[in-house]
């Protein structure tokens, strides 16, 4: 088990003892360069006025809030359901 320092919580947070970063660094790197890449590529579109932001992803982006705020409930909703099944079987083995 990793022992913490409980009252050391910005060392508890970058850790990286334990953590699964050493096997998906790459994946890691490479999709935050993918959407620095797209993020870029949207901006300079905006400053050059080729695009207009309603039209762009082809939806308003009140209707893109909804979409997120749906997908981060359905997320919760599956990490929690999952996460009690966990415990079961933990607690029924134990």
């Amino acid at each position: 088990m990793i022992e913490y320092d409980r009252k050391d919580w910005l060392r508890a947070v970058f850790s990286y003892t334990g953590t699964a970063l050493r096997y998906a660094w790459r994946r890691v790197l490479a999709l935050t360069l993918y959407a620095l890449v797209i993020q870029t590529i949207y901006e300079l579109a905006m400053l050059a006025d080729w695009t207009n932001i309603t039209y762009f992803f082809g939806l308003d982006p009140r209707e893109h809030a909804v979409l997120g705020s749906l997908l981060g409930f359905l997320i919760v909703f599956r990490m929690n359901a999952s996460n009690n099944r966990y415990w079961e079987g933990r607690s029924a083995w134990g």
